[in-house]
């Protein structure tokens, strides 16, 4: 039986693409999993946790992030198309558990289509319910996306079993409001903070240590309760419960004076919803005392001021110092190493001016740090301002003589090769020059800077 339904399943996917739709049988036949990608994801998403449950698992791909109601080449023209095909596998599965399972953008699609063909269950990690253009973010996701508001639909289906976790980010919090007081709603808020700002539960979860396919066999067998901490009682007060919505849409709409009370109010009741703190503080109070005080004591401060200080150096800069400062009191932050995070994370961002804000600041207090030298020179070289750059290269060959195998120093002399050899042509090589290469012999450096010497090549 279990044989003769995995090539009745195979005959119905043999015209769709198998990088958007995949089945994997298991060893135990009485489960299928549903699993649908979050966005970003051009691979199926939790592959070898699923496949380890020895459940069949059905994976779903959605690569152009349409949230499951646009076109998937390879696989359907619209929503009524994937919901039909779900539909009649769901049918050739009708004496096994069906199981949708996803997060963000896969949450909703587990969701959305779980509740449309009637699953038995759905786990829904940090789901986008209501796709409200408001919180939407970037325009082009605008008109990607149809903006439904699927709430309606989860509070009719008492068919199916939903078990909902979400993070305490005030976002997440929007959609899952409206399900707190369901009986066929397990609604499990945690207190995830430290991947990107507690979104991605399902990393956190991992990073802290749990084995994600034995929690999600836990899950379907109600027996994960014991394992997690519920802060449920945050939105079951009547103050959060009845204004978050209408903040959290002031707050993406940078109506910052309607909503900076609320967040406020917000985190003296619940200092343990340090996200709050973050909010009130993006929002505008900006006034140290209490709220700084009581963040300072939140184990969760790392995190929350890193990502607080990364929009304070593209945005107040007079407010990063005062910040800045606070963090260092606290103890664990390391200010050298901090500043480097920051103007990684700011370049990695594409926030070019406040990482040189940051970089200027580390090279004030520790002159000697390769990092950001190093990234001094690269921001001077796309500048092409060739006589900065090359004085930035020189001081990182320098101080990185005797560490060679260090990649910045093969990076350097390479940078510095090219400023010199091809001068005004750079901009025609630099493609192939930023790129990392393999290290090059280990040269006596005075020789090399006595070679490359930019007053040579441009007196």
């Amino acid at each position: 039986m279990k044989n003769d339904v995995s090539l009745i399943i195979q005959d119905v996917l043999k015209p769709y693409d198998a990088n958007r739709i995949k089945f994997v049988p298991g060893k135990q036949d009485d489960v299928l999993w549903i699993c649908f990608s979050s966005r970003g994801k051009k691979n199926f998403e939790l592959f070898k946790t699923l496949v380890a449950t020895k459940k069949n698992v059905l994976f779903i791909n959605d690569n152009v992030d349409g949230y499951y109601h646009e076109s998937i080449q390879g696989l359907c023209n619209n929503l009524h198309e994937l919901t039909d095909l779900l539909k009649k596998i769901s049918d050739i599965f009708c004496d096994r558990q069906i199981i949708c399972i996803g997060s963000s953008m896969g949450a909703y699609g587990a969701l959305l289509l779980g509740t449309a063909i009637k699953a038995d269950k759905i786990i829904a990690f940090s789901p986008q319910i209501n796709l409200n253009p408001i919180l939407s973010l970037t325009p082009e996701e605008n008109s990607k996306a149809a903006f439904n508001n699927i709430t309606q639909d989860i509070i009719n289906n008492q068919e199916t079993k939903y078990y909902i976790f979400c993070s305490l980010m005030p976002e997440d919090l929007y959609h899952v409001i409206a399900l707190k007081k369901l009986s066929h709603v397990q609604l499990n808020v945690l207190n995830t903070v430290s991947v990107a700002f507690g979104h991605n539960i399902l990393a956190e979860l991992s990073k802290n240590g749990y084995q994600l396919t034995d929690f999600f066999l836990k899950i379907i067998n109600e027996k994960y309760l014991h394992e997690i901490k519920n802060y449920n009682y945050i939105i079951n007060n009547k103050f959060i419960a009845g204004s978050i919505i209408g903040n959290v849409e002031n707050f993406y709409q940078q109506n910052f004076d309607l909503c900076v009370n609320f967040f406020t109010k917000a985190f003296y009741l619940f200092p343990e919803w340090s996200q709050s703190a973050y909010y009130a503080v993006k929002s505008g109070n900006h006034e140290a005392g209490l709220l700084l005080k009581a963040l300072t004591n939140s184990p969760q401060s790392y995190f929350l001021y890193f990502d607080l200080l990364s929009a304070l150096a593209n945005e107040n800069r007079k407010l990063f110092d005062l910040y800045f400062e606070q963090a260092l009191l606290m103890g664990n932050f390391n200010a050298e190493e901090l500043l480097n995070k920051l103007q990684t994370q700011l370049n990695k961002n594409k926030k070019n001016d406040a990482a040189l804000f940051i970089r200027e600041k580390i090279l004030a207090e520790y002159p000697e740090n390769t990092s950001a030298l190093y990234a001094h020179g690269l921001y001077y070289l796309h500048k092409k301002q060739y006589k900065k750059s090359h004085d930035f290269f020189t001081q990182v060959l320098i101080l990185l003589e005797n560490k060679q195998e260090d990649w910045r120093f093969s990076q350097a002399k390479t940078h510095m090769e090219t400023i010199c050899r091809n001068g005004s042509e750079l901009d025609t090589v630099q493609k192939k020059t930023i790129a990392p290469k393999l290290f090059t012999p280990l040269c006596n450096i005075k020789n090399f800077l006595k070679k490359f010497s930019y007053k040579r090549f441009f007196p």
